[in-house]
């Protein structure tokens, strides 16, 4: 399971098809003769770099596939893109995601025969957090438009943070022999294969700022007993373009 074969796989086929794509669609519009009918190219649609910020909230649909409930969490991100064309453009994309989760405090406690008579969960905050850093290949759908539509396939890696598991338990014979242990488990870095799809509406005459907002999902090659492997994250932000 942990091999990544299949993603290394992929990224090849991937960057192939896209770089093909990008040439046939290049030498296409080279090729189209200029009339007075064609379509005026917007500002944000030309070629050159852009940035974004966005707010970003994850959801995770594994149920309860991991050992741990952490299936949502919020934070920030932003990428950076280039537009090769009008129809393409590659993208690299951060984000740092965290949320605080306290259902792994364990508290047991055993009666004077040993069997155990509560076993609840105390408040306790364990820190959870994820940084995924994906590559997307853009497809623009709209290009004639001043709104600006893209969806592409993403690959790239996903670092999920260490974190502490707390087992409290004593007996209730003996409230002074008690064990209070503290396990850190180790976070891991996994490649993530998946899709993105965004829209950028340009703001002004000069369309250099852009409202931003995108849907990404990802499955990551992790250890689905302590991590959830299927991600969606949704941003909200804004764009500048050079």
């Amino acid at each position: 399971m942990k091999s990544s074969v299949w993603v290394l796989s992929a990224v090849k086929w991937i960057v192939l098809g896209s770089l093909l794509f990008a040439a046939v669609t290049e030498t296409a519009l080279a090729q189209t003769p200029q009339s007075p009918q064609t379509p005026t190219v917007q500002p944000w649609q030309k070629d050159g770099w852009l940035i974004r910020l966005y707010g970003v909230g994850a959801y995770s649909d594994d149920d309860d596939e991991g050992i741990f409930d952490w299936d949502t969490a919020g934070g920030i991100g932003f990428n950076g893109a280039y537009r090769v064309n009008r129809r393409f453009s590659v993208e690299l994309s951060t984000a740092i995601l965290g949320e605080s989760d306290d259902q792994w405090h364990w508290r047991i406690v055993r009666d004077e025969d040993g069997e155990i008579i509560v076993r609840d969960y105390p408040d306790h905050d364990d820190d959870f957090f994820m940084i995924p850093n994906m590559f997307s290949f853009n497809f623009h759908l709209t290009p004639d438009s001043r709104l600006d539509f893209h969806a592409g396939p993403s690959v790239g890696f996903v670092h999920f943070g260490e974190f502490d598991r707390v087992i409290d338990e004593y007996d209730a014979d003996h409230p002074y022999d008690r064990d209070y242990r503290v396990y850190r488990v180790d976070g891991e870095t996994s490649a993530a294969l998946g899709w993105n799809i965004g829209l950028d509406i340009p703001l002004g005459r000069s369309q250099k700022w852009a409202i931003y907002t995108s849907l990404q999902g990802f499955v990551a090659d992790t250890d689905e007993e302590v991590f959830n492997e299927t991600w969606f994250m949704g941003k909200v932000g804004v764009g500048y373009k050079f």
